[in-house]
């Protein structure tokens, strides 16, 4: 057990009652350690209170030389670094993504088209928040390593699809067959990682990379167990790339805003640094047609809000990259009822409240990131009212907080 400053203090002050006792030492350590303190505090609080002269003069120093103190620094000191993009304005390297669809819309072609351009340093669709490019552009991608960790489709399936769209398959891994896929939280993750060092490792499904004894459900536990995938992901600079089956109940009953449409809980899409949702696109009378698109629903570097982008799946011409599109959002996937204005209060309070779950933050920054999440003003105003939001200004800056945070 480690012993925090409380605690130490009151080993010190009871070590007093024993230092004069035939076997004072032996009888305070066998007593203290009945009660859980840990070996080293027990003796260190023992020879320091034999080291004084009356308890009086105890003033906490003692404590303090044994309880680990927090690591802190400036800002001032904090080194800068540049955010690198695998693929430009879509998915980060150094962090966690997502790409999230309901079965049959394409998403493993999208893997495949993906891992094709990395491996080989192809090509994938230019997106930029400014229409300055043709929609049809395309860009170069930096050339890497890609792995495919995946309980869904045959190897040989995954080989052919990467194989037919350029990518070079000696520059793509997988797990064999008689492995298990080697969870976010195992050894197993960080030698592949100390081993390949991929630029580009997915993830299809989020089930099959969580921990068995992990509820999906359970926000806390959740996020607690993509701590140590996140820390190998920034020391290897690797894009970690989460594909997510939609909540079918969320998309298509109202769920609100698409960043929780992931099947689990919704704070692990609050992980994600980019997350895209991916699907047919709707005609004016809610029908599905032949065109798909891959849409942002979250972006939390990205300069303005990103366009989509259109692909098609046909047996003739198989996967072709389209054109990006500046017209088209979630809504165009899954209809009216998708995104109700009944709902879209209550996505946006969801949203604030899942922000603003470490405490509260300026007020400026939340309502820029709601509006890159597709929150407009007055509907953020308006649900911040019905969480009780407060604004308090410190040195200048308005905050917002909502209840107690």
């Amino acid at each position: 057990m480690k012993c925090n400053e409380a605690e130490y203090l009151e080993l010190f002050n009871a070590a007093f009652r024993y230092i004069n006792l035939t076997d004072g030492r032996a009888l305070f350590i066998s007593e203290m350690t009945e009660k859980n303190y840990s070996s080293e505090a027990i003796s260190r609080a023992f020879d320091n209170a034999t080291r004084s002269d009356t308890p009086d003069t105890y003033t906490g120093t003692e404590a303090a030389a044994d309880v680990r103190r927090v690591q802190t620094k400036r800002l001032s000191d904090v080194t800068r670094k540049e955010r690198s993009w695998l693929w430009g304005n879509v998915l980060l390297r150094g962090e966690l993504n997502s790409i999230q669809g309901v079965p049959g819309v394409g998403k493993s072609f999208i893997i495949a088209a993906i891992a094709a351009a990395v491996s080989s340093g192809g090509k994938l669709p230019t997106v930029s928040a400014k229409e300055e490019y043709a929609t049809s552009a395309m860009s170069v991608v930096e050339l890497g390593k890609v792995a495919i960790l995946t309980d869904e489709d045959d190897p040989s399936v995954i080989a052919e699809r990467i194989e037919t769209l350029g990518g070079d398959l000696n520059e793509v891994i997988i797990i064999d067959e008689d492995e298990s896929i080697p969870h976010i939280q195992s050894d197993e993750l960080e030698t592949l990682f100390d081993d390949f060092k991929p630029a580009l490792l997915i993830y299809d499904t989020l089930q099959a990379s969580l921990p068995p004894d992990i509820n999906i459900n359970a926000a806390n536990e959740a996020r607690s167990a993509f701590g140590r995938v996140l820390r190998l992901a920034r020391k290897h600079n690797t894009c970690v790339l989460f594909i997510q089956h939609i909540n079918k109940k969320s998309s298509h009953e109202g769920g609100g805003h698409s960043v929780f449409y992931g099947v689990g809980s919704g704070a692990i899409n609050g992980l994600f640094r980019t997350v895209w949702t991916l699907g047919r696109v709707l005609d004016d009378e809610g029908k599905e047609t032949s065109g798909r698109a891959l849409i942002v629903s979250k972006s939390n570097y990205a300069k303005g809000q990103m366009p989509a982008v259109r692909f098609s799946l046909t047996f003739a011409g198989g996967f072709q990259w389209g054109e990006v599109d500046y017209d088209i959002s979630t809504h165009d996937l899954f209809g009216k009822r998708a995104v109700g204005r009944p709902n879209q209060c209550n996505a946006a309070k969801a949203f604030i409240e899942e922000y603003l779950s470490g405490g509260m933050k300026p007020a400026e920054e939340v309502k820029a990131v709601a509006e890159r999440n597709g929150i407009k003003k007055d509907l953020f105003y308006k649900a911040a009212r019905e969480l009780g939001g407060k604004y308090e200004r410190v040195g200048g800056t308005s905050f917002l907080r909502i209840g107690g945070c």
